[in-house]
């Protein structure tokens, strides 16, 4: 890890786990997000 980079935390077995950020995934995400808001109703009906 390096700075500047984004963590994840997570409560595990009474601790605190720190992971980096997949920006990649991140990413991914952000854009299917817009997809599905751009496109609300065809993903309505693929999900039918």
């Amino acid at each position: 890890m390096k700075t500047g980079d984004s963590l994840e935390l997570e409560i595990e077995s009474g601790g605190i786990k720190t992971k980096p950020v997949d920006e990649d995934l991140f990413r991914q995400l952000e854009a299917a997000h817009y997809f599905m808001d751009k496109y609300k109703v065809a993903v309505k009906k693929l999900a039918e």
